[in-house]
C-alpha cells in the first residue's frame, strides 16, 4: 500500500485504479498508466502539477476529512513531496500485474538509486572549494573586460566632448 504523510502531519493513501487514471487523463492531459520516462520527468520537474494530480487521487478521502485543495497543497512542501512522489510511483506500479509490477518496482528503485549519487555528485561538485576558485576567476576576468570595454568607449573620439557640439 502505498502512503505518505505531508508536511502537517496527515497521512495519505494513494491508490490508481483505471477510474484514476481516466481522471487524471481527463484533467491534467497525464497518463498514469504510460510509463515512459517523460510522463514522469514532467511531474518530478513541476512539484505544483505533482501536487494537481495527487490531489486528485486523494480528493474524495480529503473531501471527507474535511481537507482543502489548498490545505492539502500547504502541506506537500519540501521533504513530503519527495515521500509523496515515492508513494505515487509506489502506488503506479501496484496497478500493474504481477511481472510488470516487478519491473516497475526494480525500475524505480534503480532509477532512485542513480539520482541519489547524481545529487551527491552536484553537492560535492558544488561544495569544491576549486571550483569557488575558478567561479571568482571567472567573475574577475569578466568585471575586467566589461571595465575595459567601458573605459575604451568613454576614450573613444566619437565620444568627446568635442564631437558633441
Amino acid at each position: 500500500m502505498a502512503k505518505f504523510t505531508d508536511g502537517k502531519k496527515r497521512d495519505w493513501i494513494l491508490t490508481v485504479t483505471t477510474g484514476a487514471i481516466k481522471k487524471v487523463r481527463k484533467a491534467l492531459d497525464i497518463d498514469l498508466a504510460d510509463i515512459d520516462q517523460a510522463t514522469y520527468s514532467r511531474l518530478a520537474n513541476d512539484p505544483i502539477l505533482l501536487v494537481d494530480l495527487l490531489w486528485l487521487l486523494v480528493e474524495a478521502d480529503a473531501k471527507g476529512r474535511e481537507v482543502t485543495e489548498e490545505s492539502f497543497a500547504e502541506g506537500l512542501v519540501g521533504d513530503p513531496i519527495d515521500s509523496a512522489t515515492a508513494a505515487l510511483l509506489e502506488a503506479v506500479a501496484d496497478f500493474f500485474p504481477a511481472q510488470k509490477r516487478s519491473l516497475l518496482k526494480t525500475a524505480t528503485a534503480k532509477q532512485l538509486a542513480v539520482q541519489q549519487k547524481g545529487l551527491d555528485l552536484a553537492i560535492a561538485k558544488v561544495g569544491d572549494p576549486v571550483l569557488e576558485e575558478k567561479l571568482v576567476k571567472a567573475m574577475e576576468l569578466k568585471m575586467d573586460r566589461e571595465v575595459e570595454d567601458l573605459l575604451t568607449r568613454l576614450n573613444s573620439p566619437t565620444n568627446s566632448p568635442a564631437n558633441a557640439e
